[in-house]
């Protein structure tokens, strides 16, 4: 479930949402700004939004961004059910 899939396109190496929110609370201050050079699936991004954390998120291979948003849309719903 947290392996997202757009338009048919797939990350090869997810990361687990649960383990990058603890690791961007053990580095980032309160109210931090995480950088994300390597965006990939957007795993990160969910996890330091998820944390309340601004993030600046970059990724070479266009073809992921449609992975990213779909996460960034993930948080926006839960933020809107809760």
């Amino acid at each position: 479930a947290e392996r997202p899939k757009v338009d048919g396109i797939l990350h090869p190496t997810v990361k687990p949402v649960e383990l990058m929110r603890w690791l961007v609370r053990l580095v980032t201050p309160a109210d931090g700004l995480v950088l994300e050079p390597f965006a990939g699936s957007g795993a990160t991004v969910e996890a330091a939004l998820d944390e309340g954390m601004r993030v600046v998120a970059i990724e070479k291979d266009a073809s992921f961004v449609p992975l990213i948003a779909s996460r960034i849309d993930r948080v926006a719903m839960r933020r809107a059910d809760g």
